[in-house]
C-alpha cells in the first residue's frame, strides 16, 4: 500500500501539491478560527455525580442557573467613596442594566472600609461560551465605564468568572502564538544543524505547519458544534503537531537520502521511502491515535475534549507527510539537500555503531545501569502530592485581575472567593428562622472554619432570625427588591439594605439557604484548603442532619479543586490498564511478536516514572511549588505514545534488518542507520515541549518540562541503552512466536563497517 502510495505521489506531485494548497485555503476561509473558538461549557467539567456539582446545583436556587456571572468592583484611591463615586457607579449599574444578554444587575453594597463597593452583574453566558456574544458583553460593561465620566481618583474593574474567562483567553492566544513561532524557529535550527542544508529544513517542517493550520480550523468546527474541547488543547495541539509532524518527515527524509546513497534515482527512492518509512510513520500515528481517542472515557472534560482534538491532528499530519510531503520531494529531487552532494555509497554512523558495540560486550551491566539511573529519578514521585491549583489571581489576566486584586484587597475572603455552605430545606426558612442561627452559630463553632458569613450578618449589619422574617413579610423577597427603598415603606434605609443584601444568602421561595466561609486550612485555591474538603463535607454533613435538612454541600472553588483532583486521579487508574492494553495489541500486530512490546511498554513505563519523578523533583522539592494535578494523567498518555514512535522505528528497523543479517550485526546497523534520525526526531520533540515549559505557565509550563525530559530519556537511555540490551539479551526470542533471525546464527559484532 505505502508503495503505492509513493508511486502515486511520483506520478503526480503537482495535483497533490495543488491539492493541500487548496484544502489550506479553503479550510481559512471556511471554517471558525480557533482563537474564536474557546473551551465550552465550564460547568460540565466534571461529571453530575461530584459533590461539588451537586452543592452547585443546590446553590442555583440562590446564584442562579448561569454560570456566566461578572462582577464590577469600584475602588477610590482617595479615602472613602464621595457622593460623586457613587453617582458614577450608579450610572454604570443603569447602563449595564440596558445591555442585552444582562440577566440581572445586584447592588453587594459598599466594603467595610468605605473605599469599594461591589456589583453582580448576571447573565446569560456560560463561562467559556463559544459564540463570542460573551466576549462582546464584557467589552460592552467595560466600555460604560468610559462613558460615565466618574471621578479621576475612581477604578472601576470588571472581573468574576465571564470576564476572566474571557481575559484568559485572550492571554492563552498570546501565548500559543509566541509557543508556535519558538516552536519553528526551534525546530528550524535544528534541522539545519541536522541536515546542513538549505532547504531540507523547511521541506520537513512545511508540511507539518501546514497541517496544524487545516486542523486547527476542523477543531475549532467540531467544538463549535459543541464537543467537549480542553483548556490545553491550543498549547498541546501546537508542539505535537509540529513536534510529531517534524520527526514523521524526518523519518522520510533520512530513509529517502539513505535510498539515494544507496544509488537510486530520485524518483524511485521517494517511493522506497514512502514504503519503508510510511509503514513506521502510519504505524506510530495509529498508536497515538488509538491512546488520544481513548480519552473519551474519561470523566474529567480536561482530558475528554483534549484526546478527539488530537486524535484529528496526528491523522492530518500523517496524511500531509504521506503525500504532500513525497510530491515535494519528486519536485525538488537531490536539490533538497543542497549544497551536500548525495553521493552514492554506505552512510555509517560510527558514533551509535560504537554504542551498540560497547552494549553487546555487556548487555547485563547496561541495562541494570540504564534501569538504576531512571529508577532513582522515579523514586521522586514518592513525594507526589495532587495540588497546583494556583491561586486565583494567577488564572486571572489584565482588567479581571487587577478587579480580583481591588476585591482581595477591600472585601473579606469570604465574600471574594468563597467556600460556601449550602442546605435545602424541608420547609421555607421564614417558617423557620431559628434554623439560620442554629447553622450559623454551629459553622462559628467548627474548627474548619475561619470565617463565616450568612443570612443574620448579610452586609455588616446584624438581623435576628424575627426581624428577618418579619422583614420578608412586609417587603418580600429580597431579590425582588429595588436599589432604592419603595415610597411609604417604613423600614429603614439600613433594614432595607441588609434585608435586600440577604438575597445571596436565601432562595427566594426560602427552601435554600447558604453561607459564605473561609477555611482556616488556608486560602481557596492552595492545597492545604483542598486537602481539607472531605472533612469540611463530613463537617457539615452531620450539621445538615441535626437541622433536619433534606440536602446539604459545600460548593465553591475548593470543593471544585478537590472534586477535579480525585476524578483526574481515577481517570488515570481507570484509562492505563486501557491503553497499556491497548498498545500491546497494536505492537504485537505489528512486530508479529508477544514478547517485545512487552519490554518496549516496560521501558517506556520507566521513563514516564522518571519524567514524572524529575517535574516533582524540579518544582516540587527544589522549587517549592505545588505539582498541577493533571500532569500525572497528561504525561502518562504522551510520553507512552510519543516515545514508542523512536522504539517502533528502531524496532522495526533490528527487524528488517534480521530478515538478511545475523542479531547482533543487525541491531549495530540499525542502530547505525537510525541514530541520526531518531536523536533528531527526538531533540525537535523534546525542544518543542521545552518551548511550551518556557512561554507557559501553570500547568502547561510542567507538562512541557516533564515530556521534554521524558522524550530526551527515551532518546537517550531507553531507544540507546535499555532497548538495544533487552534485545541482545533475549536473541530469537524477540520475536517470538515469528520465525525471524531463526535461520541466522548469532555472531560477534563486527568492528568494520557492515557491507552495503
Amino acid at each position: 500500500m505505502f508503495a503505492a502510495i509513493g508511486r502515486f505521489s511520483v506520478r503526480f506531485p503537482f495535483a497533490i501539491i495543488g491539492f493541500w494548497l487548496f484544502a489550506s485555503l479553503a479550510a481559512v476561509y471556511l471554517l471558525p478560527s480557533p482563537s474564536n473558538v474557546s473551551p465550552n461549557q465550564a460547568a460540565d467539567t466534571l461529571p453530575s455525580s461530584a459533590p461539588s456539582v451537586q452543592a452547585a446545583g443546590l446553590e442555583s436556587a440562590i446564584v442562579g442557573s448561569s454560570p456566566g456571572s461578572a462582577v464590577i468592583v469600584a475602588a477610590t484611591r482617595n479615602g472613602r467613596l464621595t457622593s460623586a463615586d457613587l453617582s458614577a457607579i450608579d450610572d454604570v449599574e443603569y447602563k449595564v442594566r440596558g445591555l442585552p444578554d444582562v440577566n440581572a444587575v445586584v447592588d453587594e453594597g459598599v466594603s467595610a472600609d468605605e473605599q469599594a463597593r461591589e456589583v453582580l452583574v448576571e447573565t446569560n453566558f456560560y463561562v467559556f461560551d463559544n459564540n463570542g456574544a460573551g466576549k462582546q458583553l464584557v467589552v460592552d460593561i467595560r466600555r460604560t465605564f468610559a462613558e460615565v465620566g466618574a471621578p479621576t481618583t475612581l477604578e472601576l474593574h470588571l472581573t468574576g468568572e465571564l470576564a476572566e474567562d474571557v481575559d484568559q483567553v485572550a492571554k492563552a492566544n498570546q501565548q500559543q502564538l509566541l509557543v508556535e513561532w519558538l516552536s519553528i524557529g526551534f525546530i528550524i535550527v535544528l534541522l539545519l544543524i541536522a541536515f546542513r542544508a538549505a532547504l531540507a529544513p523547511v521541506v520537513a517542517l512545511l508540511p507539518a505547519a501546514l497541517a496544524l493550520e487545516i486542523a486547527e480550523r476542523c477543531i475549532a468546527q467540531v467544538n463549535a458544534w459543541g464537543a467537549p474541547s480542553s483548556a490545553l488543547t491550543g498549547y498541546m495541539l501546537v508542539v505535537v503537531m509540529l513536534g510529531v509532524g517534524t520527526d514523521y518527515g524526518l523519518f522520510v527524509i533520512f530513509r529517502l537520502r539513505e535510498e539515494l546513497n544507496a544509488g537510486l534515482e530520485a524518483k524511485p527512492a521517494v517511493v522506497k521511502a514512502v514504503e519503508r518509512a510510511g509503514e513506521v510513520v502510519t504505524f506510530s500515528a495509529s498508536t497515538l491515535v488509538v491512546a488520544f481517542m481513548s480519552l473519551l472515557l474519561a470523566s474529567f472534560v480536561l482530558f475528554r475534549g483534549l484526546g478527539p482534538a488530537l486524535a484529528i491532528g496526528i491523522a492530518v499530519v500523517v496524511a500531509v507527510d504521506l503525500t504532500l510531503l513525497p510530491a515535494v520531494l519528486v519536485v525538488l529531487g537531490k536539490a533538497v539537500f543542497w549544497p551536500r552532494p548525495i553521493e552514492p555509497g554506505p552512510v555509517y554512523q560510527r558514533g551509535w555503531g560504537r554504542v551498540t558495540t560497547r552494549i553487546a560486550k555487556h548487555p547485563g551491566r547496561a541495562l541494570v545501569g540504564g534501569i538504576a539511573l531512571m529508577g532513582t529519578l522515579a523514586l521522586f514521585t514518592l513525594a507526589y502530592s495532587p495540588g497546583g491549583f494556583g491561586q486565583a489571581s494567577s488564572r486571572a489576566a489584565g482588567d479581571s485581575a487587577a478587579g480580583l486584586r481591588a476585591l482581595t484587597e477591600h472585601f473579606p475572603e469570604a465574600t471574594t472567593n468563597p467556600t460556601d455552605v449550602v442546605f435545602a430545606l424541608p420547609v421555607p426558612v421564614w417558617v423557620f428562622p431559628e434554623v439560620i442561627s442554629q447553622a450559623q452559630r454551629d459553622l462559628d463553632r467548627a474548627p474548619e472554619f475561619k470565617t463565616v458569613t450568612g443570612a443574620l450578618d448579610p452586609n455588616g449589619t446584624v438581623l435576628t432570625p424575627v426581624e428577618l422574617a418579619d422583614l420578608h413579610s412586609r417587603l418580600g423577597p429580597a431579590d425582588k427588591l429595588s436599589i432604592v427603598p419603595p415610597s411609604g415603606t417604613t423600614v429603614s434605609v439600613t433594614q432595607y439594605e441588609a434585608y435586600r443584601s440577604t438575597a445571596q444568602f436565601i432562595s427566594s421561595s426560602g427552601n435554600v439557604l447558604a453561607f459564605h466561609t473561609s477555611l482556616r486550612a488556608g486560602s481557596p485555591n492552595s492545597d492545604q484548603a483542598l486537602h481539607a474538603i472531605p472533612q469540611v463535607r463530613s463537617v457539615v454533613t452531620a450539621l445538615g442532619r441535626r437541622i433536619g435538612v433534606v440536602a446539604s454541600g459545600v460548593a465553591g472553588d475548593t470543593a471544585g479543586n478537590f472534586d477535579e483532583s480525585t476524578v483526574s486521579s481515577d481517570d488515570l487508574f481507570k484509562l492505563v490498564p486501557v491503553v497499556l492494553v491497548l498498545m500491546a495489541l497494536l505492537l504485537a500486530w505489528q512486530m508479529s511478536s508477544l514478547i517485545a512490546p512487552l519490554y518496549m511498554i516496560a521501558s517506556i513505563g520507566l521513563s514516564y516514572l522518571a519524567a514524572l519523578g524529575s517535574t516533582v523533583l524540579v518544582f516540587g522539592t527544589i522549587g517549592g511549588t505545588s505539582v498541577e494535578f493533571v500532569l500525572p494523567f497528561v504525561a502518562f498518555i504522551f510520553i507512552l505514545t510519543l516515545g514508542e514512535d523512536y522504539n517502533i522505528l528502531v524496532m522495526n528497523r533490528i527487524s528488517e534488518e534480521a530478515r538478511r543479517s545475523p542479531l547482533d550485526r543487525a541491531v549495530q546497523r540499525a542502530m547505525e542507520r537510525t541514530g541520526t534520525t531518531v536523536t533528531s526526531a527526538g531533540l525537535i520533540l523534546a525542544g518543542t515541549f521545552g518551548v511550551l515549559a518556557v512561554a507557559t505557565s501553570g500547568a502547561a509550563r510542567q507538562i512541557g518540562f516533564c515530556l521534554s525530559v521524558g522524550i530526551v530519556l527515551d532518546v537517550f537511555l531507553v531507544r540507546t541503552i535499555l532497548v538495544p540490551s533487552v534485545v541482545t539479551l533475549l536473541g530469537r526470542w524477540n520475536w517470538w512466536p515469528s520465525r525471524i533471525g531463526e535461520d541466522k546464527p548469532n555472531s560477534s559484532y563486527d568492528r568494520r563497517p557492515p557491507a552495503s
